[in-house]
């Protein structure tokens, strides 16, 4: 299978940052895995965990974060041949998350791919609804 790169923008990430970055380093995937975070003005611990889980991790001014141009330069400093792109509050539900979600990609079947999500324990009622509708 070719590298992953996962590639997460972040600001002030929270108190689930480290379990998202464990469970990607966990991920039972035959491919090597590069994380990349790509942070915009952190006051909080984010980056410091980001250092010690992440291999590459990027600041950003705030003023210059945009949902697309920061996941860009994301890609720009990813070495992988498949990018994934998630973001800093979603858990992956497994440890093959990551293989199920590339397994298309990988065999040339498709050319993207997404996941669904599903929200969280105590998410407002219209995340819930949302999550349901479109995933």
């Amino acid at each position: 299978m070719d590298d992953i790169s996962i590639i997460i923008p972040t600001k002030d990430a929270g108190a689930e940052w480290e379990t998202l970055l464990q469970k990607l380093n966990t991920q039972r995937v035959d491919a090597d895995v590069e994380i990349v975070v790509v942070d915009s003005g952190t006051s909080d611990r984010t980056v410091g965990i980001a250092h010690d889980y992440a291999d590459i991790a990027l600041e950003i001014p705030p003023e210059e974060f945009h949902h697309s141009r920061t996941r860009a330069i994301g890609a720009d400093h990813a070495h992988g041949d498949i990018l994934v792109f998630t973001v800093q509050d979603a858990i992956p539900v497994s440890d093959n998350w990551l293989a199920k979600l590339v397994r298309p990609l990988a065999r040339g079947e498709v050319g993207i791919t997404y996941g669904r999500q599903i929200a969280k324990q105590g998410a407002k009622p219209m995340d819930q609804f949302f999550y349901n509708y479109f995933y």
